[in-house]
């Protein structure tokens, strides 16, 4: 297997006419391997873009936002459904109502720029491996980083995680060149402060508060010998600060057109509030709920590095074991800063721990770089799980819904699944040979995407089917209301004008708002509906679709949902 596997790579470097030994050379910052690659890579989430509707809710908050801001011609304030949206600033936001510009307002639209800044990580993760350990361990550390399983769903998500991974690349890498130069270059000072002000631009203070953290880490932790001086890290410290007044060039005039409600939301909510309680249901609530899910990223970590979590206890040990001493400070400088602060934080998701993959898979690199003979069985059989309980999973769906969803597609993935099960366990052997499982688990994401999740998401979301019909049968300028139907994907698919947003009702505003409306639409609950004709028995309801699904939003709840018309009889 081992050598079958070598061989395999050897022929795709061949076939790049590149040798994997090969340094960059001068004036190169990508070699033909990197290109050949991340253009891969990029086709890869490209292709994987249009397979699913907008699942998460962020997604479709963070797009449909994006799209405002351009449709109103108001690049400086966020909004959303006609209304302030300070959840986060707005670089993501452009990127995506640009490409929505380009695309049209579709999911691809919305996810296009998540790729090419995905594979900014993924090259600059490769340059930061390649300075602390060579050549070999950077590439190595750049298939691993962009292939993991978390990795791949947020580099074609319409997320603002590649976005702000990028941006923490960038200031890793120059930070890093500087530590090991001893002194701080011009041009590595302006790639360190662009990098924060990503950030900033990205998540708010989220970034330059990991980068400083990490920066403070190095030099605390570094004799003076293998350093830069402390006047090294003070001009970081002004990079930072440099960084902060460009972010303040966008959120003092946004801040001033909002009356003062962006800082509001973006400071006294999103980044005081999440710290201090788990907004949305996301983390445990009271201390009790704190300390239960205090340590909850130590399982994350290793199901979203799937496959490579089969080395990832390897890497463990390498970083304290097999490493110089600024290697190991650099990479924990890297890593803890960042998993405490999410750890410490009360609202706690999955892809929040997504900046600490680049040091993991630069460790991971690095210990199979060593040529080990032993290889660690744990791992491999947390992800052989991963991939069987995948496959299982098909296969309940087929027998369960075999009367809605096509078996045999159903079947198919949970083939790809199995087959990556037992990959995974024969891969304790294959040793440096990362293309071969880089490229499978690319292939079975593509599969579980086109086969699996297209498969089954009509049964889990409602929105698409929705929005639809609203553009076709709900003229522009006609109200449309909604109740407890809230999924922002709503807003993205009946994209609907500025100037006439959605109207969000509560259940017992229905028959007050909606007494002098004689004619109009609304999305409606069973009980809604029912609510709404008792209440207005003179008016004659239209059914224009129906939509059924168990809302994947809300716990699976099994939802009918109504998009109706209404007119008086007079009318």
């Amino acid at each position: 297997m081992e050598r079958g596997c070598r061989a395999a790579v050897s022929s795709c470097h061949h076939m790049c006419g590149y040798d994997v030994g090969r340094m960059v050379t001068k004036g190169q910052f990508m070699t033909r391997f990197e290109i050949w690659f991340l253009t891969l890579l990029m086709v890869s989430l490209w292709a994987l873009m249009p397979a699913t509707q907008l699942w998460d809710w962020d997604e479709a908050h963070y797009a449909r936002t994006g799209i405002e801001m351009f449709e109103a011609g108001n690049l400086i304030l966020p909004q959303f459904n006609g209304e302030l949206y300070g959840h986060k600033p707005p670089l993501g936001f452009w990127l995506m109502g640009l490409a929505t510009q380009i695309f049209g307002e579709t999911e691809f639209g919305a996810r296009f720029f998540s790729a090419p800044a995905f594979a900014v990580s993924a090259i600059l993760t490769a340059r930061t491996g390649a300075a602390l350990f060579g050549q070999r361990v950077g590439e190595m550390a750049m298939v691993i980083f962009s292939t993991a399983f978390l990795s791949v769903y947020l580099g074609a998500a319409a997320m603002l995680d590649a976005y702000l991974v990028a941006g923490c690349a960038l200031s890793v890498w120059a930070m890093v060149k500087i530590v090991l130069a001893k002194r701080v270059p011009v041009f590595l000072w302006l790639a360190f402060t662009v990098g924060g002000l990503i950030t900033l631009l990205v998540k708010g203070p989220v970034g330059p508060v990991l980068i400083g953290g990490m920066a403070l880490g190095i030099w605390l932790f570094l004799p003076a010998e293998e350093r830069p001086s402390w006047r090294g890290f003070w001009a970081l410290v002004a990079g930072g600060v440099l960084a902060i007044a460009g972010f303040m060039l966008w959120f003092l005039p946004a801040n001033a057109s909002s009356g003062g409600d962006l800082a509001g939301e973006v400071v006294g909510v999103h980044m005081i509030g999440r710290a201090l309680a788990p907004m949305e249901g996301h983390g445990g609530q009271g201390l009790l709920g704190f300390l239960l899910f205090l340590p909850i990223y130590i399982p994350v970590i290793p199901l979203g590095l799937i496959p490579w979590t089969t080395f990832l206890p390897g890497g463990i040990r390498h970083v304290f074991s097999g490493m110089t001493r600024v290697q190991r400070v650099i990479l924990l400088a890297w890593f803890l800063p960042l998993f405490v602060a999410f750890s410490v934080v009360a609202t706690k998701l999955p892809h929040y721990i997504f900046p600490v993959f680049p040091p993991l898979a630069i460790a991971i690199a690095a210990w199979l770089e060593q040529r080990q003979d032993k290889r660690g069985i744990v791992g491999a059989v947390v992800t052989a799980l991963f991939y069987s309980l995948g496959a299982l999973g098909m296969l309940w769906s087929a027998v369960q819904f075999s009367g809605d969803l096509s078996v045999a597609m159903l079947l198919i993935v949970a083939l790809a699944l199995g087959m990556m099960a037992v990959l995974s366990l024969r891969s304790r052997h294959i040793g440096q040979s990362v293309v071969p499982l880089a490229l499978a688990s690319l292939a079975v994401m593509q599969i579980f995407y086109w086969g699996g999740l297209r498969e089954i998401e009509p049964m889990a979301k409602l929105s698409r089917t929705l929005g639809s019909t609203i553009q076709a049968r709900v003229p522009q300028q006609a109200a449309l209301y909604t109740g407890t139907y809230r999924e922002p994907s709503l807003s993205f698919y009946s994209s609907r004008p500025v100037g006439n947003p959605i109207h969000l009702l509560h259940r017992d505003e229905i028959a007050g708002r909606l007494a002098e409306v004689p004619q109009g639409y609304a999305v409606f609950t069973t009980q809604e509906r029912a609510f709404f004709e008792t209440a207005f028995p003179e008016r004659q309801v239209e059914v224009l679709a129906l939509a059924s699904a168990r809302n994947f939003n809300q716990d699976g709840v099994l939802q009918e949902i109504f998009l109706l018309k209404w007119t008086s009889n007079e009318g």
